[in-house]
């Protein structure tokens, strides 16, 4: 395809595929956690509604993407922020109580609204980016890895779950582990684009 030979669709297409597979990877095992708690229906609810709020809202960061400036600078703070936020998520799902699940589910949520304000991001790079007559294979491509990605992350998630017998720390803690590696590739290649308006 000759929008892999544009250096910024290779960029952005890394940087989704790494994003993607960390908001996805804890999907489906927050759910199992809840089940194994002593209120597991009510727990259940509330992680269903706490992962469809933030989609509710996500008008609010896609307006903030736009009028973000350093947008490569504000999309490595942001994976910084979600991989430290995973961490306390990992070190909260040892206790099993209703606290201890609000605030987990509260910081899954903003983890969400950060994965749509870089969805929005990665929209503005690809304008200012890519030329016009390569913007339909390039969105078509991320858009299409990034579902892919996000199916099997949430198989990843199952089936560390397997190996570890429910260690649900784990999974907290390799979640956060991508989100760091994401940080990572945005400064190590933060010196090839003009980060400006």
């Amino acid at each position: 395809m000759k929008s892999l030979k544009n250096p910024v669709v290779r960029y952005l297409l890394i940087l989704s595929t790494i994003g993607v597979l960390g908001s996805s990877l804890y999907r489906i095992v927050l759910v199992q956690y809840a089940a194994t708690l002593e209120f597991a229906k009510w727990a259940i609810v509330f992680v269903s509604v706490s992962q469809i709020m933030p989609f509710l809202l996500q008008v609010i960061p896609g307006k903030y993407a736009d009028k973000t400036k350093q947008k490569f600078g504000a999309m490595f703070y942001t994976q910084l922020i979600a991989g430290f936020m995973f961490i306390v998520i990992g070190l909260l799902l040892d206790l099993r109580s209703w606290f201890a699940l609000a605030i987990i589910l509260f910081l899954d949520a903003i983890v969400t609204l950060i994965s749509i304000y870089e969805s929005g991001l990665i929209a503005v790079i690809q304008k200012r980016y890519i030329r016009k007559e390569l913007m339909e294979s390039s969105t078509g491509l991320i858009s299409g890895l990034s579902i892919l990605i996000s199916m099997c992350g949430q198989s990843i998630g199952v089936g560390i779950l397997l190996i570890s017998h429910n260690d649900f720390q784990i999974v907290a803690y390799i979640n956060s582990l991508t989100f760091f590696i994401s940080s990572a590739f945005i400064y190590l290649n933060r010196k090839k684009f003009n980060d400006k308006g």
